[in-house]
């Protein structure tokens, strides 16, 4: 019966441990970025929302199924961001870099045609990181 427990416990260590392992993130130049994926319409309207912190290397990865106009604000967000647009081809095209949160409506709009993913950083990432138009973004487990 012990052994039985053992050999439970033994298969959901190795699961925890291969979640943690398969974590996603994407990387543009040498900067690789911890991310929380956004892919669905639920989860694009709530983005960063009431989110007080996030780390250094993490963000959030808006995924569309196919390019579109992209429409950002910072309704109920609550740090200010980077927010890095980038086309089907996985390039940068537009930086909107200190995007201070909405303390009063109607909100400020961001947007940009042609675009198949949004990343969002903290302020200042995208320049200390020397992340520019024209960098190319590789995805990783997403």
């Amino acid at each position: 019966m012990i052994r039985k427990y053992t050999s439970i416990f033994a298969i959901i260590v190795l699961l925890v441990i291969s979640s943690c392992a398969t974590s996603k993130y994407v990387e543009i130049g040498n900067n690789k970025i911890d991310v929380i994926i956004a892919d669905a319409p639920e989860k694009w309207s709530k983005g960063l929302q009431n989110v007080a912190s996030i780390s250094e290397n993490s963000g959030m990865l808006f995924v569309f199924p196919e390019p579109r106009q992209a429409n950002f604000w910072m309704k109920d967000t609550l740090i200010p961001l980077d927010m890095i647009f980038i086309d089907e081809n996985k390039v940068i095209q537009f930086i909107r870099k200190n995007v201070q949160p909405c303390t009063q409506e109607p909100c400020k709009t961001y947007s940009h045609d042609n675009i198949k993913y949004v990343l969002e950083v903290n302020a200042g990432y995208a320049d200390k990181k020397k992340i520019k138009t024209g960098d190319k973004l590789m995805l990783s487990q997403i």
